[in-house]
């Protein structure tokens, strides 16, 4: 089966002579990949990549991207055989892109240099420790989003050496970054990767302090000198630390001998208090899941005070959490019950401290939805606190309103939420019911286009930005859901699909990632599904509805037939 068969390609993320790399959906289970195809000399040089893409495909760990398949392709037209590398898709910007942000405006934070320090030398210990070589850090393949750090895109020796053959011309950027020793004797375990990570450190340290053409200057000269003037190092010093310069300075030394191996800086202090730091998060989790739920005792016949107050108690042990969560959703959340005022903040206490938790995700976005829709919790800008003493009356107050608002930071931390539990359907469902519970005020939804709607004047800019928080992806996701035959997901996630796409911008967003086709599929799988039909009938009213989609695509009459 020929690639093309498989994956629909969306776009060309770059290209050399001899490589390229594209991004690409998965026609049947339309998850987005990135596929790398590289130009193999002959059979020979195909196989020997491949075996070298094996080596590295069973390497495991965390923060680094996975390859999820690799294979040989002869190719009759061109008389070449290609090597294809299927890799897991970053949906974060690489380091390249903070460097330019950051160029020439102000230093980035000790705290992102320090993380991408941990991370990656973390990655490339674990590497060497199973004799691996990573041969392509650069901030190209370096991707964060200011909290986690991942790399990706290793290169065979191989192909590395296959690179190094052609002109000057037709070279790819790895070799920009490649240490003294590549032309030499080629690559050196546990040293080669640290000299790489050495000039990625100093490229995002000293990138803030002047323009790009001084950057690139001072990193080409350290590259052949194996270090820096002295009043660029005092700058340095002082806007990080003396530290972390003394070890990027023992990582680009030009001499083997003299450099700081992986293992060396992986066991230096520094870096071990680095990931001390970074592991206390989970070692944190831990402590909070010892008490088991049987030993959580909770207070079911107390009614719902008592539950809140145990809750308050016990915020600290994830299973009472959960558990209490769990006791709220199912027992004071039925139908149009009256909840307390406070019932919000306890929920979003919760969620701050056990947000890796499904189950009080689960059951967190049920009470909130409830709160909504009991109105309790309404749509409106936060309130500032900052000219507010932690201790006065009205601070207090205001936190508790807060905790009532629905807006862009609100919405962001239930984007966060859900998209970490994404593959739990029970999660998902609860946070459509929860937006379509937010979006549903009586009488303001309307798709008639001449008729000025007040809400979506008010709210039309807050809708926009959740389409670009990245609920496209989660509603759209859940609707191609329906091969699995999974009915429970399909009626919240139309519903908000349509409530969603009242707003023009929205809608143009819904139909570029397929929107149709996945409605047209939710519909045909549940003809005899009223309440699917009726929401995915809606959905096809507001998506059609935008401006530049005055007709409706080829199936449409199919999409009427089913709704009839």
């Amino acid at each position: 089966m020929r690639i093309h068969e498989i994956y629909d390609i969306t776009t060309v993320l770059g290209e050399t002579r001899h490589t390229k790399s594209e991004l690409a959906v998965h026609k049947f289970s339309e998850e987005t990949f990135v596929i790398k195809r590289i130009e193999c000399k002959d059979e020979q040089h195909a196989n020997d990549a491949f075996e070298e893409v094996l080596k590295i495909k069973s390497f495991r760990h965390e923060l680094f991207a996975e390859i999820k398949n690799v294979f040989i392709q002869w190719d009759e037209g061109v008389s070449t055989f290609y090597l294809y590398i299927i890799k897991q898709y970053m949906k974060m910007p690489n380091l390249s892109s903070y460097i330019k942000m950051y160029q020439g405006q102000r230093l980035i934070p000790l705290s992102f240099v320090e993380r991408v320090l941990s991370s990656v030398a973390d990655i490339l210990f674990k590497m060497a420790e199973l004799n691996l070589i990573h041969r392509a850090i650069h901030p190209g393949n370096i991707f964060t989003n200011e909290i986690k750090v991942r790399v990706s895109d290793a290169v065979p020796k191989s192909i590395l050496s296959d690179i190094r053959s052609c002109t000057a011309e037709d070279q790819d950027d790895i070799l920009i970054w490649a240490p003294p020793e590549s032309l030499k004797c080629g690559e050196i375990v546990g040293k080669s990767d640290v000299w790489c990570l050495g000039f990625v450190l100093l490229h995002l340290m000293h990138c803030g302090t002047t323009c790009e053409r001084d950057t690139l200057k001072l990193l080409k000269d350290a590259m052949k000198k194996g270090t820096i003037p002295k009043n660029i190092q005092n700058v340095l010093e002082e806007g990080y630390s003396p530290q972390l310069m003394h070890l990027v300075l023992r990582m680009i030394a030009p001499d083997v001998t003299e450099r700081i191996s992986i293992e060396e800086l992986h066991a230096h202090e520094y870096i071990q208090a680095l990931l001390e730091f970074t592991d206390s998060k989970r070692k944190l989790r831990r402590k909070r899941m010892m008490k088991p739920l049987s030993e959580c005792n909770l207070p079911r016949t107390g009614g719902l005070r008592a539950m809140l107050n145990y809750l308050t108690d016990n915020i600290e042990h994830e299973n009472c959490a959960a558990a209490c969560l769990a006791w709220v959703a199912e027992n004071a959340c039925r139908a149009d019950a009256d909840v307390p005022d406070l019932l919000p903040l306890h929920v979003w206490r919760a969620i701050i401290v056990h947000n890796e938790n499904s189950l009080v995700a689960e059951h967190a976005l049920a009470i909130l939805a409830h709160c909504t829709v009991v109105g309790k919790m309404h749509l409106e800008e936060a309130k500032s606190t900052a000219s507010m003493g932690p201790n006065e009356t009205t601070f207090l107050e205001t936190l508790i309103d807060n905790s009532t608002f629905w807006n862009a930071n609100t919405f962001q931390m239930i984007y966060d939420l859900i998209e970490k539990h994404a593959s739990v359907d029970r999660v998902l469902g609860n946070g459509f019911a929860l937006l379509d519970a937010v979006l549903c005020p009586p009488g303001h939804i309307s798709f008639q286009t001449k008729v000025e709607n007040a809400f979506w004047v008010k709210h039309g800019k807050l809708s926009q930005k959740l389409c670009e928080m990245g609920f496209v992806d989660l509603i759209l996701g859940a609707l191609r859901k329906v091969r699995e035959g999974i009915s429970e997901l399909m009626r919240p996630a139309l519903a908000v699909l349509w409530k969603l796409s009242v707003d023009r911008k929205n809608a143009k967003r819904f139909i570029e990632k397929g929107a149709f086709v996945a409605v047209y599929n939710a519909m045909k799988a549940y003809p005899q599904h009223t309440g699917i039909l009726n929401e995915a009938a809606l959905c096809v009213c507001a998506l059609a509805s935008e401006s530049k989609c005055r007709q409706f695509p080829p199936y449409s009459s199919d999409l009427f037939s089913c709704a009839n």
